[in-house]
C-alpha cells in the first residue's frame, strides 16, 4: 500500500524571510514523503524590492500561486491598505494590554460575541465596556470566584480591602462585586484617591494590604486588586493573610 504524500504549503513574501526559509524548503522539496505547494508574494513581486521571485527560481524551486497585493508604497499605512479595501486594523506601537472590542452588529453583519473581544472573554473586558453596564462590576465578581477557588480552604473574615478604584462610585460596585461583610474597611487611607499612582496602581494596592497586615495588632485579612489596559481589561484579585 503506497503511503499518500504529505502536503505542506509555504507562503514567503519578502527576501528577508526567505533567507531563513530557504534551507528548510530545500529539505522539504527533496524529501519524496512531502508534496509542497509554493506562495510567493508580496515584495517578491514588485520591482521596486528588486522582483526577487526571480531569485526564488533560480534557486530551483517552483512557484505554485503568485498572491499579489495592492502595495503602492513601502510605508506602515501601505501594508494596513494592503490587506484589503473596507478592513480595519488598529496596530498598537508598544507594548500594552488592549483588548479591541467592537460591536455586535454592523449594519446587517452580526458579528459573533466570542470575537467582538478578540477571545479574551467578557471577564476580562472592562466593566465600562465590555460589560456595558454601569451598574455592576461583574468582571470583577468572576475574577473573585476564581481567586477564592485558587485559594482552596474557606475564605478567611475579609478586615480590609484596597481596590484599585479611581472615581468614587467604583468602590461601592467593588464591595458589592466581591459581597464585602459591611465591617470590611474598603481604602482605609484613601486608596488611589490619596495619591493615584500611574501603571504600579495595582502594585501600590498589594503593598498597602502588607503593610496593613504587619502593622502590630493589624488586620488578619485582606483584598488586594488591581486592574491593567487603558481602559481596565483585565482584573487580579489578591488574598492576603497574616502570617
Amino acid at each position: 500500500m503506497t503511503t499518500p504524500l504529505r502536503k505542506l504549503a509555504v507562503f514567503t513574501g519578502n527576501r528577508a524571510e526567505y533567507g531563513l526559509q530557504m534551507p528548510i524548503l530545500r529539505a522539504i522539496a527533496d524529501d519524496p514523503r512531502l508534496d509542497y505547494r509554493l506562495l510567493v508574494s508580496g515584495a517578491h513581486l514588485k520591482e521596486s524590492f528588486g522582483r526577487t521571485l526571480e531569485e526564488i527560481e533560480r534557486d530551483g524551486f517552483e512557484i505554485h500561486h503568485q498572491v499579489r497585493i495592492d502595495m503602492p508604497e513601502d510605508t506602515l499605512q501601505s501594508t494596513a491598505h494592503a490587506i484589503g479595501s473596507g478592513v480595519f486594523m488598529v496596530e498598537v506601537q508598544e507594548p500594552s494590554d488592549w483588548v479591541v472590542l467592537t460591536e455586535f452588529s454592523v449594519g446587517d453583519v452580526k458579528i459573533p460575541m466570542d470575537v467582538c473581544h478578540m477571545g479574551v472573554g467578557f471577564d476580562l473586558a472592562p466593566h465600562a465596556l465590555g460589560d456595558r453596564d454601569l451598574t455592576g462590576w461583574s468582571g470583577l465578581a468572576r475574577a473573585w470566584k476564581r481567586a477564592l477557588r485558587a485559594h482552596g480552604a474557606p475564605p478567611p473574615r475579609i478586615d480590609l480591602a484596597e481596590p484599585s478604584c479611581v472615581f468614587a462610585h467604583e468602590e461601592e460596585l467593588f464591595r458589592h462585586a466581591l459581597e464585602l461583610d459591611p465591617a470590611t474597611e474598603v481604602s482605609p487611607g484613601g486608596g488611589l484617591f490619596a495619591g493615584f499612582v500611574p501603571v504600579a496602581a495595582g502594585l501600590s494596592r498589594l503593598v498597602a494590604v502588607v503593610r496593613a497586615l504587619r502593622a502590630p495588632g493589624g488586620a488578619r485579612a485582606g483584598v488586594a486588586h488591581g486592574t491593567w489596559g487603558p481602559a481596565g481589561q483585565g482584573q487580579a484579585v489578591a488574598i492576603l493573610e497574616a502570617a
